[in-house]
């Protein structure tokens, strides 16, 4: 639960709630711009943290609505890459909060960090391409 805690309070710029950590926090103004990037595995709901524990989308969103009602930021943009990473937000995330969401997948369907085309040599190949 402490890396998670971590991450929310990070979010929220609650320093008291970074005991033993870096205590860097999102310390923004109401006219900042943050940009926040995350990737881990994930499935409908839920992604994964590096210990194991699951970041809860109705937990992650109540954390960007007390972000937004502290009013230190003018717009925030968030890109997830993680299996049915829209399901993060989809429905859930209400709209008047200054946020930009860019999921690398759908709700439903699973995120792949590289795409080669067939497997020939001259096929480019990308990396964390959002869905199609």
């Amino acid at each position: 639960m402490l890396m998670l805690k971590f991450f929310y309070n990070v979010i929220l710029a609650n320093k008291s709630g970074i005991v033993g950590g870096s205590g860097k926090v999102l310390n923004s103004g109401p006219n900042d711009h943050i940009f926040i990037y995350y990737t881990d595995h994930g499935g409908p709901g839920i992604v994964s943290m590096p210990n194991g524990e699951n970041v809860f989308a109705n937990d992650l969103v109540d954390v960007l609505k007390k972000k937004h009602a502290s009013g230190t930021y003018d717009r925030l943009v968030f890109y997830l890459e993680a299996c049915e990473s829209g399901s993060m937000f989809d429905g859930l995330l209400p709209e008047g909060l200054d946020i930009y969401v860019m999921t690398a997948s759908k709700p439903d369907e699973d995120s792949w960090a590289t795409y080669c085309g067939e497997g020939t040599p001259e096929d480019p190949c990308l990396v964390e391409c959002p869905p199609h």
